[in-house]
This record gives C-alpha cells, structure tokens and sequence, in this order.
C-alpha cells in the first residue's frame, strides 16, 4: 500500500486525525460547565460528575494531546477532592470508586468524567 515511509507517515497521521474527530465519546465546548457535582445514593454511595479544563498552556500550544491530559487531570482532582471531603474517614477512597463514563469536547479542552463511588455494606452473620 506505502511505497515509501514519509508517505506511509502521512496516511498514519490522516487517519489518526480522522478517528479522534469521529470519537463518539467527543462533544462540543459549550456542553461542558466546569465544575463538580455529587447525588447522594445511600450510605457511603455517590454519584459525581467532575469537568475539567485543560491548562492555559496547552490551550495556547495548541497540543491536543497535552489538552487532554490536563482537562482529564483537573477533572480527577476534583472528584478526588470531592471524595475527600465526603468521606472523611476513609482511608482508601480510591478502591471505591467506578468510572462509569468519561468524555472530552472534540477539541480536547474539557473532560468529563461520570463516578460512582460505594463502600459495600459488609453482610452480619445470623
């Protein structure tokens, strides 16, 4: 198919272009409102929803890669601080937490992230 590898680089790049755009987990910027929410289940359960916003540099640098990395993280770190703040005396908060969904604008500068979070009730012996 390639004959020669700058033009075999040149398909990789175009269709690496291609399949981000057509990610179906991709929305627009302005569904996106940053920030963090949480429902309450029931004891220790909780559903989040965190968003982030990439970092000002990587917006800047046009990097979509960078983009997504820093909208993704700021989006973790509220969760977790979310977390932190619910359950205070919870040591291991992270082996309780689900990723339901994540999803990112299609310009990577927003990340979604949607997390249960639940401590399982320890069943009594009768």
């Amino acid at each position: 198919m390639c004959r020669s590898g700058e033009n075999c680089l040149k398909i990789l790049i175009f269709l690496s272009t291609l399949m981000i755009g057509c990610n179906a987990t991709q929305e627009r910027g302005e569904d996106f409102k940053v920030g963090v929410s949480h429902t309450i289940l029931g004891n220790h359960h909780y559903k989040i929803i965190s968003t982030g916003k990439a970092s000002e540099e990587s917006i800047e640098s046009e990097d979509m890669f960078k983009k997504k990395v820093t909208s993704c993280q700021a989006a973790k770190d509220m969760y977790l601080k979310k977390i932190s703040s619910l359950e205070k005396d919870q040591k291991y908060r992270e082996f309780f937490l689900n990723v339901i969904s994540q999803k990112s604008s299609m310009d990577n500068i927003y990340c979604e992230y949607v997390i249960e979070y639940k401590i399982p009730e320890i069943e009594k012996d009768k």
